[in-house]
This record gives structure tokens, sequence and C-alpha cells, in this order.
């Protein structure tokens, strides 16, 4: 049992600078949104947010990201928390 514990432990704690080097995308619109996203020189990556949820996205040397249903587009340097609030995406 302590093992399993420590392996989860381990899990988690290697996990946690990946989610630090991510963009949030938070969705405070009321309803789902589709935006896709990629990394300067990547494919697109499609991704629903939810009403008041929230997504990643690594963008930790640069990335692009569209609203697909409006085309508000924002370019992200590095990575940041980004809000939709009607219909347009916006640093935070």
């Amino acid at each position: 049992m302590k093992r399993y514990l420590l392996l989860i432990t381990i899990a988690v704690l290697m996990g946690l600078p990946s989610l630090g080097n991510a963009a949030s995308i938070k969705n405070e619109d009321k309803e789902v949104h589709q935006i896709k996203g990629r990394r300067s020189g990547d494919y697109w990556v499609y991704v629903e947010v939810n009403p008041n949820g929230a997504k990643f996205f690594n963008c930790r040397h640069g990335c692009e990201l569209i609203l697909v249903k409006t085309g508000s587009e924002i370019k992200l340097e590095s990575d940041a928390d980004v809000i939709i609030k009607n219909g347009v995406l916006k640093i935070k």
C-alpha cells in the first residue's frame, strides 16, 4: 500500500511542471466553444471548452489559438492565461 501511494505521489509531482508550462484557456461564455491551436510550425489541434470550463495548451515557445465559431485569434509568445468572453479570446 505504501509503495502504491509513493508511486502515485511521484507521478503527480512529475506531472506538475508540465501544467506550469501550459496556457490555461477558460470559457466564461454559456456555450461550448471549439478552439484550434498550434505551436509554431506544428499541426492544428482542436479542443472543446465547456461553459465555465478550462483547458490547457502547451505554449511554452509560442502558439496560435483561434476560436472556430467567431474567428477570434490570439498569438502567445509563451504560456499565459486566456479567457473566452462574448466569443472573443483575450489574455487575462
